[in-house]
C-alpha cells in the first residue's frame, strides 16, 4: 500500500534556508584531529597503544587542556571499555595524573551496554559530550566481517553523533599493513573521518615501521584513508611514564621560529596584524603565504595570541604569550 506524499506533511530546509542559518564549517573538540559531532575512526595495529592515545586525548577535552599542542574545547567525556582490565586503566591513569574523563567499564554496577543490544539507546540519554568506544569490534556481538551488521553499528553511531555526540571509535588493523583494517569496509566508508595511529621510521615520514615497535622511533597521527574535513597529521613520541608528547618536526621548527619573529618585532613595533605577521614569516623564513597563514593557525593560543580590532576590516591583532625559556 503506497502513501500519499502530502499525507507525510512534510516540511524540510531548502539550501538557501541552510544557508541562513550560519552554521559553521567544522568545529574542532580537538584541533585539526577530533571534529565536533561526527563519527572518527582511530585505527593502528594492536600494541600500538590506542588506548594511551584516546585515554590521554580524552583527558584533555575533559579538563579542556590542550593535547600534545592542540587546543581543546571542553566537554564531558566518557571512555567505554569493553577491553582493558581495570587494574590496567587505573594504572594508567595514575600515570597520567587523573582528569575529569569518565570510565564507563564492565566492572561497573550498570555496565555498558553492546551496539547491537536493546539497551544500546541508554547512550543517547546521555548529556551530549565525546563517546569514546574500546573498541569498536568489542562493542558488539555481531560478525564484523558483514557489511549489513557493521552498517547497523555505524548507523548506530551516527545515531549518536545527531543527538550531540562527539563518537570516537578504535578499530583494530593487521601489524603488517597499517592501512587494512579488520573487518568490514563499511567500518570505514560510513565513518565521517579516520585518523592512523602508526609507528614511523623518521619524523615527517609515512614510511611505517613494520617489525616490532621501537620506542625511539616517532609516531605518526593523523588523516587517513578518509575524512570529510581537512587533513592533517602530526609527529609523537610516546614515553611509558608519561604518554605521547609532540616530539620536534620542521612544522615544530617554523612555529618556534615565527615566535621569535614575533618577539624581534614587537620590540620597536607595535602589535602586527595578521598581514604583516605573514609577511615577516615569509620573508624571513621563506616559506609561502598559504603555509605562512597556516603556521599562524596553528600557533594560535599556544605561541601567540590575537584580538579583533573593530573598524576597518575587522584586523586580527597579534601578540606573542610569554614562554618559558
Amino acid at each position: 500500500m503506497s502513501i500519499e506524499h502530502s499525507a507525510l506533511n512534510l516540511r524540510l530546509p531548502t539550501l538557501n534556508e541552510l544557508y541562513d542559518m550560519g552554521i559553521e564549517d567544522v568545529t574542532w573538540d580537538v584541533e585539526n584531529l577530533i571534529p565536533n559531532e561526527a563519527v572518527t575512526v582511530v585505527q593502528g595495529p594492536g600494541g600500538i597503544r590506542k588506548t594511551w592515545l584516546l585515554l590521554q586525548m580524552g583527558s584533555s577535552i575533559a579538563d579542556g587542556k590542550p593535547f600534545c599542542g592542540l587546543t581543546t574545547i571542553k566537554r564531558p567525556v566518557i571512555y567505554v571499555d569493553f577491553e582493558n582490565p581495570i587494574m590496567e586503566v587505573c594504572r594508567r591513569a595514575r600515570i597520567l595524573g587523573g582528569s575529569e574523563l569518565q570510565l564507563w567499564h564492565l566492572t561497573n554496577e550498570f555496565p555498558p551496554p553492546r551496539l547491537d543490544s536493546e539497551k544500546w539507546e541508554a547512550y543517547k540519554m546521555i548529556e551530549p559530550g565525546v563517546l569514546i568506544f574500546d573498541s569498536i569490534r568489542a562493542s558488539h556481538h555481531l560478525d564484523e566481517n558483514s557489511s549489513k551488521d557493521m552498517t547497523i553499528i555505524m548507523s548506530r553511531l551516527k545515531e549518536l553523533r545527531s543527538v550531540g555526540h562527539t563518537v570516537i571509535g578504535i578499530l583494530h588493523t593487521t601489524k603488517a599493513d597499517p592501512r587494512m583494517h579488520r573487518g568490514s569496509g563499511a567500518l570505514i566508508d560510513q565513518s565521517d573521518h579516520v585518523l592512523g595511529l602508526t609507528q614511523v621510521k623518521a619524523i615527517g615520514s609515512d614510511e611505517n615501521v613494520e617489525d616490532n615497535f621501537d620506542e625511539d622511533l616517532p609516531f605518526r597521527l593523523g588523516h587517513i584513508q578518509k575524512t570529510r574535513f581537512i587533513p592533517y597529521k602530526m609527529y609523537l613520541r610516546f614515553d611509558p611514564g608519561k604518554g605521547f608528547s609532540l616530539t620536534d618536526s620542521p612544522e615544530d621548527g617554523l612555529l618556534k621560529a615565527a615566535y621569535d619573529l614575533l618577539v624581534d618585532y614587537q620590540r620597536n613595533n607595535p602589535d602586527p596584524t595578521q598581514r604583516k605577521f605573514t609577511e615577516i614569516i615569509m620573508g624571513e623564513t621563506g616559506v609561502g603565504r598559504n603555509r605562512a597563514l597556516s603556521l599562524i593557525k596553528r600557533g594560535e593560543n599556544n605561541f601567540w595570541t590575537f584580538f579583533i580590532k573593530r573598524g576597518d576590516k575587522n584586523q586580527r591583532i597579534y601578540s606573542p604569550i610569554l614562554r618559558e625559556k
